[in-house]
């Protein structure tokens, strides 16, 4: 990722929710569907976005490959040896239906109802609060937002990308993509609150697990070198240091092709900035983007303890969601401190 990047223009883009939503454990259960909108058939033998599963290694958020060795039944200590390896979970033999998937429950494919992106800016905060392979978290972001990755079809009546309409999605990356999500967006939201604290914390706990999970000498004494330079490392270098690590991120992503946010066309010596999002990832990542270079203020929400992007000094709750005049958290929160 190039860091003449400026601030990106918004997203001109209509999503497509669907009433009903279902996780099926086998594509044997999908294919009997009729639909004279989709062919179900043809979409779950597309499965999903068919193409590289990486996790960041001994950086990543460990609740959350916690989550995906107990998806895996496997435990952490193998998972960590798997990435160490550079092994494809995808195509691993671990214990772990990987055809699962989620799709549009019954003849609900014949009902949906659609938003504007443009007006939905604070989605990159609401991806983050989805927990991986917590299917009541992630159906409660599904039914209100759409799924956000998966099979991106069109009925033949809607020749148009400004239309995203994605009926399945493939259970396992889905969760995977989650977890990279959210790796990123810690370390963006750090960086943005200048959180020096977290940062190094983060950075030595993630050295400490390499010391573990190494047996070659000249590497640790290379890490242990590593600990001490970074627990002296100033505010100033501590932050450029969080930067490169988003930026690398976001090569590491376009490089795996799981990031297609951006697109050039040159004219005249000159690049005209275009934005081709394949799913509602690449439309967090760009979101998340804005918030790198704008650096709004994020603050916790003060129903459900999430970040959010904070317009005025006046909010405390997260924004409302699609379809809603008022935030869920805020009449949560009221509804909570009336029933005491």
């Amino acid at each position: 990722m190039k860091n003449s990047f400026e601030i990106i223009s918004e997203i001109d883009l209509e999503v497509a929710v669907f009433n009903e939503y279902k996780k099926y454990s086998s594509l044997g259960n999908v294919r009997n569907k009729e639909s004279n909108l989709f062919n179900f058939e043809d979409l779950s033998q597309k499965g999903g976005n068919s193409r590289q599963a990486f996790i960041r290694d001994f950086s990543s958020n460990e609740n959350d490959l916690v989550s995906i060795a107990k998806a895996l039944n496997i435990s952490l200590d193998v998972l960590y040896n798997t990435m160490k390896n550079n092994v494809n979970l995808l195509d691993s033999d671990y214990k772990f239906d990987k055809t699962s998937v989620i799709t549009v429950h019954g003849k609900d494919h014949l009902n949906y109802k659609t938003y504007s992106i443009s007006e939905i800016p604070n989605l990159y905060t609401e991806l983050a609060k989805v927990e991986p392979f917590n299917i009541k978290s992630i159906l409660h972001f599904v039914k209100r937002f759409g799924l956000p990755t998966g099979v991106r079809d069109f009925p033949q009546d809607f020749n148009s990308y400004d239309l995203m309409m994605m009926p399945i999605a493939n259970y396992f990356e889905l969760n995977h993509d989650l977890i990279l999500y959210r790796d990123l967006f810690h370390l963006v939201q750090r960086y943005i609150r200048k959180d020096i604290k977290e940062i190094k914390q983060d950075r030595m706990n993630e050295l400490n697990k390499i010391l573990n999970y190494t047996e070659l000498s000249h590497t640790k004494e290379f890490i242990n070198n590593e600990i001490v330079r970074f627990k002296k490392l100033d505010e100033k270098d501590t932050l450029a240091y969080e930067l490169n690590e988003i930026f690398s991120f976001y090569n590491e992503l376009e490089n795996q092709n799981l990031f297609k946010g951006f697109m050039y066309e040159g004219s005249n010596n000159q690049f005209i900035r275009k934005l081709s999002p394949n799913d509602l990832f690449g439309v967090a990542y760009i979101q998340l983007y804005n918030a790198l270079i704008n650096k709004p203020e994020l603050k916790r929400c003060k129903f459900c303890n999430h970040y959010f992007e904070s317009s005025s000094w006046k909010m405390n709750f997260c924004a409302p969601l699609p379809f809603r005049k008022r935030s869920s958290c805020e009449m949560a929160y009221n509804n909570q401190k009336y029933k005491k």
